[in-house]
């Protein structure tokens, strides 16, 4: 018999096999309009197709893997728009694609059970979004287009990395090597989440992460996650400086990618999980935040030094 889990991963791959299907017959209906506007609305096109699953099965966890997965659909048309296979463009689209690939394995892995099941930061919001028509339709904005949207733009510097035929150059490296470092901050963290997660549960005990990176930040994943976004921009920044006319919206909408997704985490995501937290473990966390000040930079290893330095001087 089929377990409840693959069921779930089944329908997703039947949901979003259709969506990325759907947008690419959009796509190539869409003549009339420029390569951005074309891939706007396509990918449009697609989400709401994931969100009218998330109304039949009740359950916005369907939309979760959608901006992973997107990102890597975008890397794809951006390539194949470009014909461009130079080395810097096969690097950023290998890097892109691990980091949508291995965030969308430990989406699986760790957070998907049943179709209908729903991540807490989303269930949390329901009694808050009443009644359900409600919920789905501020679900809609909140949930689903803001993250489409951010996505978007934080995916079009794809467009011109791609582009550009020119030599690859310091200020490219160093985006190349944050989006290396981001991923690799990214997978350890969630690596060594979901290790306590399992060690707690077969030690029977409140699972509870505090060594490792998260020793260091309570976010390392987010630090991660920005410093990937982050990345990607830079890597972009030389060629659009030098294959294209100064267009600020073009501009504007590069930074707003990086700097929207940076908002959006230190924002929204944070204060849910670290609420979440309080409410759940008070009295550990709270140790925790005093022990960690650190939200994002993995920095802690300074603070506890002033600290033990303090200390070796009262001592004196």
């Amino acid at each position: 018999m089929i377990s409840k889990k693959v069921q779930t991963i089944l329908i997703h791959f039947l949901i979003y096999s259709t969506a990325i299907s759907t947008s690419w017959i959009a796509f190539n209906m869409c003549n009339s309009y420029s390569f951005l506007t074309k891939l706007f609305i396509a990918n449009l096109f697609g989400s709401l197709l994931i969100y009218l699953n998330c109304i039949i099965f009740d359950s916005f966890s369907i939309n979760d893997p959608n901006w992973t997965i997107q990102s890597s659909v975008y890397s794809i048309y951006y390539l194949i728009e470009s014909k461009n296979y130079c080395f810097k463009s096969i690097m950023v689209f290998i890097l892109v694609n691990i980091w949508s690939i291995r965030l969308t394995y430990n989406l699986y892995s760790t957070a998907v059970h049943g179709i209908k099941d729903e991540d807490w930061r989303f269930s949390d919001l329901r009694p808050k979004w009443k009644p359900k028509i409600v919920y789905f339709i501020l679900g809609f904005f909140g949930i689903l287009f803001l993250p489409f949207v951010l996505t978007f733009f934080g995916c079009i510097p794809l467009y011109y990395i791609f582009k550009s035929s020119e030599n690859i150059e310091i200020i490219e490296c160093l985006g190349l090597l944050l989006m290396f470092t981001g991923i690799l901050i990214e997978a350890i963290s969630d690596y060594q989440l979901s290790n306590e997660f399992e060690m707690a549960k077969k030690e029977k005990r409140v699972r509870f992460m505090r060594k490792g990176l998260w020793s260091q930040s309570r976010h390392p994943n987010y630090f991660g996650e920005i410093l990937y976004w982050f990345g990607l921009f830079i890597t972009s920044k030389p060629s659009l400086a030098h294959n294209f006319p100064i267009d600020y919206l073009k501009l504007s909408s590069f930074v707003f990618g990086p700097v929207g997704i940076f908002l959006m985490i230190y924002f929204i995501s944070m204060p849910l999980m670290e609420e979440r937290q309080l409410k759940k473990k008070p009295e550990l966390y709270k140790k925790y935040i005093s022990e960690v000040p650190f939200k994002i930079l993995p920095l802690n290893f300074l603070f506890s030094k002033s600290k033990s330095n303090k200390k070796n001087f009262k001592n004196k």
